[in-house]
C-alpha cells in the first residue's frame, strides 16, 4: 500500500522534473549553433543525453550488484559527463532568467523615476501660473475689444499715437497675454493628467531594489550580492538535476525486494562418541533426520538468544543432546554465525547447570530442558 502510494505521488513529480531538465537541455543545444539544421541536431543530442542520465543510476546499481566493473566505470563516466552538461544548461538558464528579471525591474524603476521627475517639474510650473480664467471668457473679451472704436482708429493697435489709443492697446495686449497663459495652463493640466495616468499604469512601486530576493538572502547570509545570485542559481540547478537524475531511481527503489539471507554451509563437527550415528551428520541433515519442528524460521545470532527463544526449563522433561545441537546449529547457520562444536556445546550447557544422563546406544539426554510450547519433537519428550 505504502509503495503504491509513494509511486503514485512521486512518479508524476519525478517525470515532471525530468521533462523540465530535458526541455532545458534541448533549448541549450539550440543555442550552440546558428544554422536551423545544426540547432535541431544539437538540441536532440542534448535531450537524448539527459534522458539517458535518468536511466544511468539503474544501470550503475545493476552493474555493481553483478560485479561488472567495466560497465560500472562506463556508467560512472557517462553519468558524470551528462550531469555536468545538464547542470551547465540549468545554471545558465537560471542565471539568465534572474538577470533578465532584474533588468526588467530596473527598467521599470527608471521609468517610474523619470515619470515622477517630469510630473514634479510640470506641477511646479503649473503652480506658478495661478488659476487662469476660462478660455471662452477670454476669447469673448478679446473679440469685444476688437469691436472698440480705439481698435479701429489705431488700426488694430499698430498705430497707437494718442494717449487714449495707447492705453487701450496696453489693456488689449495684457488680455491677449492672459489668454496665452491660460492656454499654456490648460496644456500643462492635460500633460499632468497624462503623467499621473502613466505613473499609475506603471504599477505600484514597492521597492527600489533591483532584486529584493537577492538583497534579502545577501543580508541574511552576509554575502555579496554577486555570490548570492550564484548561490541561488546553483540551488535551482541542483533542484532540477538531482530531481531528474536520481528521482526516478529513488522512487522506484521502493519496489526492490529485500535480499534473502544467504545459505551458509556448516562443516561437519566430529563427535567424541563414535557410537552415536548422528554425530557424523551435518546440522541440516540432522535436523531433517530428527524431524525438528519447522516453526524455527528466524535466524538466532548467538547461543544465549537461541536458549532464550527456543528452550525452556522443565523439571520433568529431558531432551536428546543431538536434537538440541541440531536445532542450535541450524539457527546460527541461518544467521551466518559460526557455531560451537558439539563437544563445546555440551560443555556450554553443563556450565549453565543442565545435567546429562547416558541413554541407549551411547546417546546423552539433557535433563530438565525442553523446547518451548509448540516446538516439542519426538527427540524431546517428557518423562
Amino acid at each position: 500500500m505504502i509503495r503504491s502510494l509513494v509511486t503514485a505521488l512521486g512518479l508524476p513529480v519525478v517525470l515532471g522534473l525530468t521533462a523540465v531538465s530535458i526541455l532545458l537541455n534541448y533549448r541549450f543545444g539550440l543555442m550552440l549553433a546558428e544554422d536551423d539544421a545544426d540547432k535541431l541536431i544539437y538540441g536532440l543530442a542534448s535531450a537524448c543525453a539527459d534522458t539517458l542520465k535518468a536511466l544511468l543510476p539503474f544501470i550503475l546499481a545493476w552493474a555493481i550488484a553483478i560485479r561488472r566493473w567495466l560497465v560500472t566505470v562506463a556508467a560512472l563516466i557517462l553519468l558524470t559527463l551528462f550531469t555536468a552538461y545538464s547542470f551547465t544548461s540549468s545554471i545558465g538558464f537560471a542565471a539568465i532568467n534572474r538577470e533578465v528579471k532584474g533588468g526588467i525591474r530596473e527598467a521599470g524603476i527608471e521609468q517610474r523615476d523619470g515619470l515622477r521627475r517630469e510630473l514634479e517639474r510640470k506641477e511646479t510650473a503649473r503652480a506658478g501660473m495661478g488659476p487662469p480664467r476660462p478660455l471662452p471668457a477670454l476669447d469673448a473679451r478679446l473679440e469685444a475689444e476688437r469691436q472698440h472704436m480705439r481698435w479701429m482708429t489705431s488700426k488694430g493697435c499698430t498705430e497707437a499715437t494718442l494717449p487714449e489709443s495707447r492705453a487701450f492697446c496696453d489693456g488689449y495686449f495684457r488680455l491677449k497675454a492672459e489668454r496665452a497663459n491660460a492656454e499654456a495652463a490648460h496644456i500643462l493640466d492635460a500633460e499632468i493628467q497624462h503623467l499621473r495616468l502613466a505613473l499609475a499604469n506603471a504599477g505600484p512601486q514597492t521597492s527600489e531594489s533591483r532584486d529584493p530576493q537577492v538583497e534579502l538572502f545577501a543580508s541574511l547570509l552576509a554575502l555579496p550580492e554577486d555570490h548570492t545570485k550564484l548561490a541561488l542559481a546553483l540551488l535551482i540547478a541542483l533542484l532540477i538535476e538531482l530531481g531528474s537524475g536520481l528521482g526516478l531511481f529513488v522512487v522506484m527503489s521502493v519496489w526492490e525486494e529485500r535480499p534473502k539471507a544467504p545459505a551458509f554451509s556448516v562443516a561437519k563437527t566430529p563427535s567424541k562418541n563414535a557410537d552415536d550415528p548422528m554425530s557424523a551428520m551435518e546440522p541440516t541433515t540432522m535436523r531433517a533426520a530428527l524431524a525438528l519442528p519447522t516453526v524455527q524460521t528466524v535466524a538466532l545470532p548467538d547461543e544465549d538468544v537461541w536458549l532464550r527463544v527456543r528452550i525452556e526449563k522443565s523439571p520433568n522433561a529431558r531432551t536428546k543432546l543431538t536434537v538440541l545441537y541440531a536445532d542450535y546449529a541450524v539457527a546460527l547457520e541461518a544467521a551466518g554465525v559460526k557455531h560451537l562444536s558439539k563437544s563445546a556445546f555440551k560443555g556450554w550447557l553443563a556450565r549453565r547447570g543442565y545435567a546429562m544422563t547416558p541413554g541407549a546406544n551411547g546417546a546423552l539426554w539433557v535433563e530438565g530442558i525442553a523446547f518451548r510450547a509448540g516446538d516439542a519433537t519426538e527427540g524431546g519428550a517428557p518423562l
